[in-house]
């Protein structure tokens, strides 16, 4: 990222080019110090830990690689895309942090700024700017604005612009050292990733046919036999989900014990090649069972960064007997290590509160990910 004041990191190259299966080769400059190193190894782990992108070390022979140095004239700066031959990925002066490293490889991977998006003028505005950084055109990124992305300046100056919904205090570094779970996503339909990193989230506007036929429900249907889909939008200032009506074609969530219609920035989680493929298991696991690590992540709350939001499902017992199937969210306390005590969800044109529910995680089948690099590894070696 640069020094506030400084011209904005241009857009996407188009003439650059994504890595091949997601493997970038980097080089360690000479002018790094052992804690340089530290914080770079720290922005390569956010990467490895959320993404299927792989950051390994350049070896005799490799013509395409990154070169991460200093450069005590900049913040951080960095070639954007895969160029060919040498690249470089900069931070220097106060910035020599893992924040600015994880930004300066995201656009090494292709990324571009949040706050130069087409669209930003909804999001942010730059008050009595004599300068701001221009838009660009036909960039990656998630239908839905994120201002928690580590692409994206800090707000509250005129590099990064001032957030025009009003409980959102923190953007870019400022509201997180690390990639955001949007952030994650674009990289991962990027790259394609796969396991239990394959699930997408499809604007409903741009939905195909092949995207509807990758929605589920997990055996989960309404009292009138509809499927729960389940889709999120953005409320307020949260990413949440909630049910998705293909009659009305809206997204019906809560928020603060309030029920909502929405129509507008709805997306629908899709799981290419099924819930159970790649050597992954999605499922809606009970909250007595349920592994953190292993829970879907639907959203940030944009005004908390020590909060994200999952997807709940749970039961209502009806009059007369039965139960009422339903889907909603359950938030996860980061710095208390603890899921929030009652799930929220939305049934009819109310809301509901649960204290027993399942949580959508995915795992990994270790067996089925073993024989796969078996054969591929017996593979390549015929």
């Amino acid at each position: 990222m640069q020094e506030k004041g400084d011209a904005a990191f241009p857009n996407i190259d188009r003439r650059g080019q994504l890595w091949p299966n997601g493997i970038v080769k980097y080089k360690f400059h000479s002018s790094l110090t052992l804690r340089d190193m530290y914080e770079v190894k720290k922005a390569f782990e956010e990467f490895h830990s959320k993404t299927c992108v792989r950051f390994e070390p350049w070896q005799e022979g490799d013509r395409d690689f990154v070169s991460i140095e200093v450069h005590n004239r900049v913040c951080g700066k960095s070639n954007v895309c895969k160029i060919g031959g040498y690249q470089y990925a900069r931070f220097g002066g106060s910035c020599r942090t893992m924040s600015t490293m994880v930004h300066e490889l995201g656009h090494t991977l292709c990324l571009a700024h949040e706050h130069q998006r087409s669209d930003r003028d909804d999001y942010i505005n730059f008050r009595n700017c004599s300068e701001h950084p221009r838009k660009l055109r036909n960039t990656r990124h998630s239908s839905v604005y994120d201002y928690a992305s580590q692409m994206h300046y800090e707000c509250d100056f005129c590099g990064g612009g001032w957030a025009t919904a009003d409980d959102v205090r923190k953007c870019g570094p400022d509201f997180s050292s690390g990639l955001s779970i949007l952030d994650v996503e674009v990289i991962n339909s990027l790259y394609n990733c796969q396991g239990c990193q394959r699930h997408r989230w499809i604007p409903l506007s741009s939905l195909t046919h092949s995207d509807k036929a990758n929605m589920y429900n997990f055996g989960h249907e309404a009292m009138d036999g509809s499927p729960l889909y389940i889709c999120r939008a953005l409320i307020v200032s949260e990413l949440t989900p909630g049910i998705y009506d293909e009659a009305t074609q809206a997204c019906n969530v809560t928020i603060g014990f309030s029920s909502h219609s929405l129509k507008e920035g709805v997306e629908l989680l899709t799981i290419p090649g099924g819930p159970n493929a790649q050597c992954s298991n999605y499922e809606f696991v009970n909250k007595r069972e349920a592994v953190p690590k292993n829970f879907v992540q639907a959203g940030p709350t944009f005004n908390n960064p020590d909060l994200t939001i999952h997807v709940a499902y749970a039961a209502k017992p009806v009059t007369g007997g039965g139960n009422e199937t339903t889907i909603g969210k359950i938030l996860w306390v980061e710095k208390e290590k603890r899921y929030w005590p009652q799930a929220e969800l939305r049934v009819g044109s109310d809301t509901y509160t649960a204290t027993d529910y399942e949580i959508l995680s995915c795992t990994k089948d270790r067996d089925c990910m073993i024989e796969q690099a078996f054969y591929k590894s017996k593979f390549d070696n015929e």
